[in-house]
């Protein structure tokens, strides 16, 4: 029933008031007394009368309306139910991240992996002069390749304080130019990327995911922790890859990796985190199956944040290690350096 129908057979008595009639229409409508009151105002406005049930019966009285044509029908839940598969299907399309990456090197050769994250390109504490020397090697050496850990820029946007703001060198939209220009260069020694914390920060202000649309075109691409399936010549290695395993230890910086081995993940081979910028690696023997332990290092070598409330000692060298391609080996190194060392690539 249109609402000035409804109103004519159901005129305001004498007793009532504003509230108690714009209660009983909603009842009649089957909706809030705000909702019917929000339609009855909006009809009195329209026609230029005053408010108030005063304005409803000389609205009942007027030979000349302008009706309200704006729809109070109710949508069905069923009704709903085609159009919202319909919008999953094309924001699946849009979503080209997974929690589940399947990865292929053909190689009769060894191969070196370095989780590498929390770069934070755009903050003034990065050590750029090492990122372009460490980038640089990366693409000269044969047989080395890396995964994106995570926070590769800074997007100092949550304004916990100006300070934080203030440490940017670059604004966001250069960090992500940076990024574009960097991520063409090395994207042939790249196997997939997972986002850390700061990545996730436009997301979080505006819920546009602009780092994932820039390295989803590039490489294999998860929002958080995934399960990768890494085939190295004949052979299969089952990684569990996240900026930040839940789980923390000030004792034990590979302690949330073996957390989700324990608890989540028992099949895996290699467990790699970040975040907290202390690098390290550990293995060890469960149920008779080699597991090993990496947790990245960052470039931001220079954070006051992290100087005052947790360590002035920040350390960049990223940890490795090798896979073969014939049998499931798997032999970590402290970094790059002692890797070419101890394979006779390069003296010490």
């Amino acid at each position: 029933m249109e609402l000035l129908q409804l109103l004519k057979t159901n005129s305001p008595s004498e007793e009532d008031t504003s509230e108690s009639y714009f209660e009983k229409i909603g009842t009649l409508l089957d909706i809030s007394s705000i909702a019917a009151g929000s339609r009855i105002k909006r009809l009195l406005k329209k026609n230029n009368l005053p408010q108030g049930v005063n304005g409803v019966r000389l609205l009942i009285e007027s030979p000349t309306v302008l009706e309200d044509t704006v729809s109070i029908d109710d949508i069905s839940w069923r009704d709903m139910i085609p159009a919202i598969e319909q919008m999953k299907k094309l924001r699946g399309r849009n979503n080209a991240s997974s929690h589940f990456i399947d990865v292929s090197v053909s190689t009769k050769n060894p191969i070196c992996i370095i989780p590498f994250g929390d770069v934070h390109i755009g903050a003034i504490g990065t050590d750029y002069e090492l990122f372009q020397k460490i980038t640089d090697e990366i693409i000269k050496t044969p047989n080395l390749y890396i995964i994106l850990m995570g926070d590769e820029i800074d997007l100092a946007i949550k304004l916990r304080s100006i300070a934080e703001v203030l440490t940017s060198v670059l604004t966001p939209e250069l960090q992500i130019q940076f990024m574009k220009s960097w991520l063409n260069d090395i994207k042939h020694k790249v196997l997939f990327a997972v986002q850390g914390n700061h990545d996730a920060r436009i997301k979080q202000f505006s819920g546009v995911d602009v780092p994932r649309n820039i390295i989803t075109k590039v490489v294999p691409y998860s929002t958080g922790i995934c399960h990768v399936n890494l085939q190295v010549g004949d052979v299969l290695y089952k990684i569990a890859a996240a900026h930040k395993f839940p789980g923390h230890s000030m004792w034990n910086v590979n302690h949330a990796n073996k957390k989700y081995s324990a608890m989540q993940y028992p099949e895996g081979d290699i467990y790699l985190g970040a975040h907290t910028h202390r690098p390290g690696g550990a293995f060890d023997w469960e149920s008779g199956k080699l597991k090993v332990y990496l947790n990245s290092a960052t470039l931001k070598t220079h954070d006051e944040y992290a100087a005052t409330w947790f360590s002035i000692l920040t350390s960049p060298v990223y940890p490795c290690m090798v896979l073969h391609p014939n049998e499931k080996i798997i032999a970590p190194f402290i970094s790059i350096k002692h890797w070419k060392a101890l394979t006779l690539q390069e003296t010490p």
